[in-house]
């Protein structure tokens, strides 16, 4: 798991501290990172059935915001038992 305020900074502003709050207490499953530069590239978050309740929709609304503003895609898998390596 990855903290968002570990990847993401917010702008100064007066609303900051509130926002930099709410950030650093939402996670992802995985970040994958360019190798040698270590920046970020995509992250991974595993949707299990507890997405559909309505406070994780609203948790992953934020989270998508985050990413969206920060330009970085964020990638939605639905849990499974296994994956297929077919598209």
């Amino acid at each position: 798991m990855v903290r968002l305020g570990d990847v993401f900074s917010v702008p100064s502003s007066e609303n900051s501290k509130s926002a930099e709050k709410r950030i650093n207490q939402k996670h992802v499953d995985f970040l994958l990172c360019d190798a040698a530069s270590m920046r970020p590239l995509v992250g991974i978050e595993l949707d299990d059935s507890s997405h559909e309740r309505s406070d994780r929709k609203q948790r992953d609304k934020t989270v998508d915001g985050v990413f969206k503003a920060g330009g970085l895609p964020l990638l939605h898998m639905p849990v499974g038992r296994g994956y297929s390596q077919q598209g």
